[in-house]
């Protein structure tokens, strides 16, 4: 006598994808904002500066985390469902301390460097990266307190608290400084400010975080598994820090082979451009735990709720994806206008970014699924594939074509990392991460 298999889990509601993305794009709305004032406060060169320290901290701030974030939501989501309380709260822990103990080694280093002239940097660029060694540890801080609350499905009000206050906060200390002092707005100066609201926000974050967790993990004796964590925290690790090297190499090169101006302009059109970026990325966040919750589903062999979760994830990625080119393509030089006459020329590679983007939403999170999924590798080679023609394109267009080079060597990066990933996560689990969503037989 057969025994009927159980029904598979319903499929989350794309209401959390929706309102995560929301929240992501109010975010990046109001970074908006932030970067016309920046741009119409400080001179092109003081903004250039400002853009590349900044993309230099978040590839420290990706490498300092160790995963921790995307440990969290894979162990404290499959601990919680599973009743184990004790190893939920003892991989917290674990995850809080070991990133403090990093980023605050991280900053020291950094500053003794750059203190002792080891590390010379132009103009003053010393000074800002001082600051932003400073920043390192609140910023890291945050980034864990915000993948503790996905873990516990509060994906939204992460976002609201981290990605949404912070670039507000920081909004309304320039505007007071511009009121009482209108000093000169440098980089360092305005990274201080940065610092000012990270820690303002951390203060919040901390207190309402505790206040979330399930009481049955408060209360629980916290329990470790530090091998196991460890362990898929390396593989973890390097899949993220890839992902942050391809996200942030081409500002980085622009930093290190283009006029100051130029790298403006191209950090512009980033800005915009990681619109797109931000709906993917919001979806995929609201899917994260409750993927996990299905892995039993996928060992046992039933694919068809993760299946449509995993369609679900990748349209509602490429719709709103779809509605930001679709924005752009109108009103780009109406938003472009509002930073000034200079910054009008990131038009053009910022239709070229938005559409990569767009390419490599409809083949869906696939790095991300097989990175939760236990298998970074499929991650970390995509993503080093990605990276290595993006950077390939750049050293070659670049020179030429300035902006426009480097947003088509972008593009072309992405679109083949997207490929690699989603080709091999379809092979080596049977899921079909794009929006057309057909499992292989």
């Amino acid at each position: 006598m057969s025994i009927p298999e159980p029904p598979a889990p319903a499929p989350p509601r794309q209401l959390s994808a929706w309102l995560n993305s929301t929240a992501k794009v109010a975010g990046t709305g109001i970074s908006f904002l932030l970067y016309i004032a920046l741009a119409r406060l400080m001179t092109p060169e003081a903004f250039a500066d400002f853009a590349v320290v900044f993309a230099w901290l978040a590839l420290a701030a990706a490498l300092a985390t160790l995963s921790f974030p995307m440990l969290l939501v894979r162990f404290v989501s499959d601990n919680l469902a599973q009743g184990r309380f004790g190893l939920a709260r003892g991989v917290a822990q674990f995850s809080l301390l070991v990133t403090t103990g990093v980023s605050v080694a991280m900053a020291v280093v950094a500053a003794l460097a750059l203190g002792s002239g080891l590390i010379a940097l132009p103009r003053d660029l010393d000074a800002g990266a001082l600051m932003a060694a400073a920043l390192l540890v609140p910023t890291v801080l945050l980034m864990v307190l915000a993948g503790l609350l996905t873990a516990v499905k509060r994906a939204v009000a992460a976002e609201l608290l981290v990605n949404v206050s912070r670039p507000a906060l920081l909004i309304a200390g320039l505007a007071a400084l511009w009121f009482l002092q209108r000093p000169a707005f440098t980089a360092p100066l305005v990274l201080g400010v940065y610092l000012a609201a990270s820690l303002l926000i951390a203060a919040v974050c901390i207190p309402y975080c505790l206040a979330t967790l399930p009481r049955e993990l408060k209360l629980a004796r916290a329990e470790y598994d530090t091998r196991t964590w460890s362990r898929t925290a390396a593989g973890f690790a390097a899949a993220i820090f890839m992902a942050a090297v391809s996200d942030r190499v081409d500002l980085l090169l622009m930093g290190a082979i283009a006029l100051p101006a130029e790298v403006a302009v191209y950090a512009v059109a980033v800005r915009f451009a990681q619109t797109v970026t931000v709906a993917a990325n919001a979806a995929s966040t609201a899917m994260a735990p409750h993927l996990v919750e299905l892995f039993p589903e996928l060992r046992a062999g039933r694919r068809e709720a993760i299946q449509a979760l995993m369609r679900d994830t990748a349209r509602t990625s490429l719709y709103i994806s779809l509605l930001a080119v679709a924005g752009f393509g109108a009103l780009g030089p109406l938003f472009l206008s509002l930073f000034g006459e200079h910054y009008e020329a990131a038009y053009a590679p910022l239709m070229v970014l938005a559409c990569g983007q767009a390419l490599s939403a409809l083949l869906g999170p696939a790095a991300g699924v097989a990175t939760l999924a236990g298998a970074p590798r499929i991650a970390i080679v995509g993503l080093s594939a990605g990276v290595a023609v993006n950077v390939t394109l750049n050293l070659l267009l670049v020179p030429r074509f300035g902006a426009i080079g480097a947003a088509s060597a972008t593009a072309s990066g992405m679109v083949s990392a997207a490929v690699i990933t989603w080709a091999w996560t379809r092979v080596r689990f049977r899921i079909d991460t794009s929006v057309f969503g057909f499992s292989p037989r």
